[in-house]
């Protein structure tokens, strides 16, 4: 006997139910698990998302600050240029003192 009287009106889902076959219950068991382990997938990979934002965000701000770094070291030797000053051996005393 249906579940539903004349005037209810039935999902195709419902229509489907009342048609399951020996295999079919075996399938619809199996549903809930093969929609826990998407949800599981799911959540992991939004977690690994976050994660390698995270480090992404990270990194970026590391090269920001070295690119202040070279442009801090950049200007002080072109600082030095202009102001005639040797950069290298000339201004290291020789090896014997």
């Amino acid at each position: 006997m249906s579940k539903y009287t004349s005037t209810q009106n039935r999902t195709a889902a419902d229509q489907a139910d009342e048609r399951v076959g020996p295999d079919d219950n075996y399938e619809k068991s199996h549903r809930g698990e093969d929609l826990r382990a998407l949800e599981l997938k799911v959540a992991y990979n939004e977690r690994l998302n976050q994660e390698l934002s995270d480090q992404v965000y990270e990194l970026h701000r590391e090269v920001a600050s070295l690119k202040r770094a070279l442009k801090t070291l950049k200007d002080n030797l072109e600082r030095r240029d202009e102001d005639g000053l040797q950069i290298g051996p000339a201004d290291e005393p020789p090896p014997h003192y």
